[in-house]
């Protein structure tokens, strides 16, 4: 099944940089430190550079990219704020304070990545008042005025990008796996659906059958009544379908005028049961389109997991079949084998 793009590899790559830039820089500011004889501090850089080596082969291929990614940047956080609170850091190491939030918000999403920006600029804003003290001359008051306000400015910034691209990739993966007629999920969702469904089943010991429908003589209501009519046709049927089906099925369209519904929790009499139950309802239920009442009818199939068979293809060929038994016999019914 086509996968939808949702950011997770732009994120490892964003991860694998910092990290990359993190060693080198590690290793740099491991020699500088060396020459100034500052061996606690030189202990700590060694420590986290061997646990960035350690951790660049997980983040390349791990799926659970946000949970390591955690793993690495708090420990980060806090090894920062300990080399700002020693005596023998520079005042200059803040920046890297003010630049944290984008990487966090980037890496984290927008909820992690608010906590831990807010976090980070208020224990540095701690540490910078432990060692230098309240600002009370003018040129200290504007370094620190310059200091919050490009930090919260930084971290507004990083929140409302990441608060906006993650809006977007869930209403792209909408349309990704909507069908845009009906509103019912297409087919790149079903497989996924169906390994989901089946697997609960197996942990409550139930079964689950699938339902192939397949509206009759469609092209003739397109061919009298225009493809307007056939399209409301559609969404209509689209709509009875969600009305009459438990919040636990799973309808979709699977293509032209054909669905399929996931019915959990029921064998195949009972599957077959509510599928006479959506034909005949639709005997007395004409579809109104520019003043003409357009009445159709379906056929559908009916076939039951581990008992037609085992995987999504084997079941959809077995209900496709009995669907297509339906048309030869003169449609308008329901066969369940």
């Amino acid at each position: 099944m086509q996968r939808t793009y949702d950011g997770r590899q732009q994120r490892r790559l964003v991860m694998l940089i910092i990290m990359t830039i993190t060693i080198v820089g590690g290793l740099f500011f491991i020699a500088i430190n060396s020459i100034r004889g500052l061996t606690a501090l030189v202990i700590l850089q060694v420590v986290f550079v061997l646990y960035s080596l350690f951790l660049l082969p997980v983040i390349w291929r791990t799926e659970q990219l946000r949970f390591w990614a955690k793993a690495y940047l708090v420990p980060w956080i806090v090894l920062m704020l300990v080399v700002l609170a020693m005596p023998q850091s520079v005042a200059s190491a803040f920046i890297w304070v003010v630049l944290l939030p984008l990487a966090l918000h980037f890496l984290l999403g927008w909820r992690a990545g608010l906590t831990l920006s807010l976090a980070s600029l208020i224990l540095a804003g701690v540490v910078a008042i432990w060692r230098f003290g309240l600002p009370t001359t003018p040129d200290q008051m504007v370094f620190a005025t310059n200091f919050v306000v490009s930090g919260l400015t930084v971290t507004a910034l990083g929140y409302v990008y990441d608060r906006g691209r993650e809006q977007a990739e869930i209403e792209l993966h909408r349309l990704a796996v909507t069908d845009s007629l009906t509103g019912l999920p297409n087919r790149k969702l079903l497989e996924a659906t169906f390994r989901r469904l089946t697997s609960l089943s197996q942990r409550q010991d139930s079964t689950l059958s699938l339902l192939i429908i397949d509206l009759d003589h469609f092209k003739q209501i397109n061919d009298n009544h225009g493809h307007s009519a056939g399209d409301q046709v559609l969404m209509a049927f689209g709509q009875y379908l969600t009305d009459r089906l438990r919040d636990s099925d799973f309808a979709c369209r699977t293509g032209g005028e054909e669905f399929l519904v996931i019915l959990p929790g029921a064998d195949r009499q009972q599957a077959a049961g509510l599928a006479d139950e959506i034909r005949r309802g639709l005997e007395t239920a004409p579809i109104g389109h520019d003043g003409i009442r357009i009445r159709f009818t379906v056929s559908i199939g009916v076939a039951q997991w581990q008992v037609d068979g085992q995987s999504l293809d084997e079941v959809m060929r077995v209900a496709d079949q009995r669907m297509y038994e339906c048309k030869r016999r003169g449609r308008n019914q329901v066969i369940a084998g």
